[in-house]
Parts: structure tokens; sequence; C-alpha cells
């Protein structure tokens, strides 16, 4: 796991809300892949309750700064 220190005080770094993600997937024009090969239409697919959960997960990465290796 690669670790990221960073002040939690700054308002770049406080947890994503729902209204953001669903924001960006909205606004997400790409076809193609991220470097985990997951498409964005299928996480645009995936229901509300999925949504919450993998917000949940990108929020727990992100507030403890420990990020998964490529």
């Amino acid at each position: 796991m690669n670790t990221l220190i960073h002040n939690n005080n700054n308002e770049y770094n406080h947890s994503l809300t729902i209204e953001e993600l669903y924001s960006e997937l909205i606004n997400c024009t790409s076809k193609s892949s991220g470097p985990d090969d997951i498409p964005y239409i299928f996480i645009k697919t995936l229901s509300k309750y999925t949504l919450n959960k993998l917000l949940a997960n990108y929020n727990l990465i992100w507030t403890h700064g420990n990020f998964p290796n490529q």
C-alpha cells in the first residue's frame, strides 16, 4: 500500500459526497476503462446502494491515506 499523509483541514481533503460522485458520473463522457480496467459505464449503472458502498470505500482510502498498489 502506498501511504499519503495530508492535512484533513483543507477543503479538498474532505470526504466526497454522494452528490459529488453522481455529478462526476453524469458528466463523465469517457468510454475507456481506467487503470483498474473497469469502464465508467459499469460504474454509472450500479445501484444507489452499491454506489454508496463504493463511495464509502473511496472515502476510507482517501481519509486514511492508504492507496492500493496498482
